[in-house]
């Protein structure tokens, strides 16, 4: 597949402010799109169910769904242009979660229960799903149990993976899986819920989503109640970011009902919130200094073209 750069006009999607929320850009995939918050109202980038997403040399990654199957976009930002950049196809459709570890990036299967890792060049072609560089199996501890992975956190030699067994209602405790550098399964520890999402170690603690319990948690101890399903968490020096979706049983309730980003200090006290309709809200991503995101050096976004 050749490579395909392509500029989409972006379109307004309105946010609703309350309390203090700074004016540090940050991006959100949504069941609808890719969006990013630039200081007054949110800018959609692209269109179509957006799920992972990461921040890498300047650019935005992004896990977007087509149909059945899948597809990663890097999106750059050059002023007032946005270009999207195809960089790999052929993805199965449920895929989640993306991140880089060092210069692989890793992509989550959980139709064979894998973690792909891929080499991608800056200037070649888009690479099909199938030309994966490794594999981090999951096979050992759920064979022919469809997993539900719903985080991946590098960290020092080790990737940790948030995986559940099972679907909906029927689904096990999530666990967190460390791999070693040699894709070796080292060590499982049991994540305290179901339905859990998003994962940062603070030195000390893990602090992650309790999605069904509404609650984000360190450690153990449940730090903040939110008001519908949190999921999508990011990290800066002095704040915390949590993406929260309307808490329903139907589905049309949940894409129809209003979503929020709530803001944080780095005690876990509310600041404010920004409140939106534009879907399920599926990750969150500051534009720069995002400590829950990898590759410590280079994980700042270009965002000064998106201030109008």
């Amino acid at each position: 597949m050749t490579m395909l750069r392509i500029r989409p006009p972006s379109i307004r999607v309105a946010g609703r402010v309350e309390g203090e929320v700074g004016d540090t850009p940050f991006a959100v995939t949504t069941s609808h799109g890719l969006l990013l918050w630039n200081g007054r109202h949110f800018e959609r980038i692209t269109r179509g169910p957006a799920c992972g997403l990461t921040v890498r040399d300047g650019a935005l990654w992004v896990f977007q769904r087509a149909g059945r199957h899948g597809r990663v976009l890097s999106v750059h930002l050059a002023g007032e242009d946005v270009e999207v950049v195809p960089r790999i196809w052929g993805l199965p459709g449920n895929g989640y979660c993306i991140d880089f570890v060092d210069d692989e990036l890793m992509v989550t299967d959980p139709s064979r229960n894998q973690v792909l890792a891929y080499r991608i060049g800056d200037g070649g072609p888009a690479v099909h799903a199938a030309h994966a560089a490794r594999s981090f199996c999951l096979e050992d501890r759920a064979a022919r149990v469809p997993l539900r992975i719903s985080a991946l956190l590098p960290h020092g030699p080790l990737l940790f993976v948030m995986a559940s067994k099972g679907r909906g209602h029927d689904s096990r405790q999530s666990e967190i899986w460390a791999f070693d550098s040699r894709a070796r399964l080292v060590a499982v520890v049991p994540a305290g819920g179901t339905h859990c999402h998003d994962l940062f170690f603070d030195g000390e603690q893990f602090v992650l989503c309790r999605s069904r319990e509404r609650t984000v948690v360190r450690g153990p101890h449940p730090v903040y109640r939110a008001d519908g399903f949190p999921r999508g968490l990011a990290v800066g020096e002095d704040r915390v970011l949590v993406g929260v979706s309307a808490h329903a049983r139907s589905r049309h309730a949940r894409e129809s009902g209003a979503a929020s980003v709530d803001f944080l200090d780095r005690d876990f006290r509310w600041q404010g919130r920004i409140t939106l309709r534009h879907g399920q809200i599926r990750n969150v991503r500051l534009l720069s200094d995002d400590i829950a995101t990898s590759n410590a050096v280079r994980r700042t976004a270009k965002t000064s073209a998106h201030t109008r």
